[in-house]
């Protein structure tokens, strides 16, 4: 029984070392060096995502489906990095960076959030779609200003029970260790009064 071999096609061109993943050396004495990092993680993740498919259709275990993650997570620095640089250069060029203005508004529960502002067509008052998505706006007041009222409690409450389980922690790690540094506790509980509370325990 003869078992044949065979290769995939391919219609990218083999190498073996680093240069796949740059443009061709000619171009590197220009001013600007063309790189595609971001082709190759398109690619890698493209890959990765069909393999995923692959392995849930034949209901197998995934080799390291982090890679995936990764991936994502190094497009997201790229992109970072590539905004900071254009960021950089509108504001040395035009001295605005470039960036789509953001408001401070208030939403349909009177809590502040950024919106992005964008050109539109027609006035808001005469978009039937826009008045349709928000026309809760026009509630009452007052039952915002209740909601708000409420809510501003519950944050409160919430911070304190944070606190004095904070400082109930630290009381644990004092009477455990009461040759801690102060310095060391601070590092992970910034927010407690640390004098106090050797008083209050002494």
């Amino acid at each position: 029984m003869s078992v044949v071999k065979c290769r995939g096609f391919h219609v990218t061109s083999v190498r073996q070392d680093l240069l796949d993943f740059f443009d061709d050396p000619k171009n590197w004495g220009e001013q600007e060096v063309k790189t595609d990092y971001m082709y190759v993680l398109l690619k890698e993740k493209n890959m990765l995502l069909t393999m995923e498919a692959e392995y849930k259709r034949s209901s197998e275990t995934m080799l390291s489906p982090e890679r995936i993650y990764k991936v994502e997570e190094s497009m997201k620095n790229l992109e970072i990095v590539v905004r900071e640089r254009n960021r950089a250069y509108n504001l040395l060029e035009t001295g605005h960076d470039g960036e789509r203005p953001t408001q401070l508004v208030e939403n349909v529960l009177g809590l502040h959030k950024f919106y992005r502002l964008k050109e539109h067509f027609i006035p808001f008052y005469m978009n039937r779609k826009w008045l349709d998505k928000y026309k809760f706006n026009h509630w009452d007041l007052s039952h915002v200003a209740q909601f708000k009222k409420r809510f501003r409690e519950k944050m409160v409450l919430e911070k304190n029970k944070e606190r004095s389980l904070c400082k109930r922690y630290v009381k644990q790690i004092l009477k455990k260790y009461p040759n801690v540094t102060d310095d060391a506790i601070l590092s992970k509980y910034p927010d407690v009064n640390i004098k106090r509370l050797r008083e209050e325990m002494d």
